[in-house]
């Protein structure tokens, strides 16, 4: 069996577009799908509004 390269139609483009948007966690438009990160623990943090002591 033959294999064939061809260009993508935009329905499937915009298909695979809205998978990686909905299975990505940190998605940005310039860069596509971007690794996840754990948000920084900052010591003193009080997290209802309040100043850090």
């Amino acid at each position: 069996m033959e294999k064939t390269n061809r260009e993508l139609t935009a329905g499937e483009k915009s298909r695979i577009k809205k998978l990686v948007k909905a299975n990505c966690a940190n998605y940005d438009s310039e860069y596509g799908c971007l690794p996840y990160r754990e948000p920084r623990k900052t010591k003193g943090f009080v997290g209802r509004g309040g100043a850090a002591e």
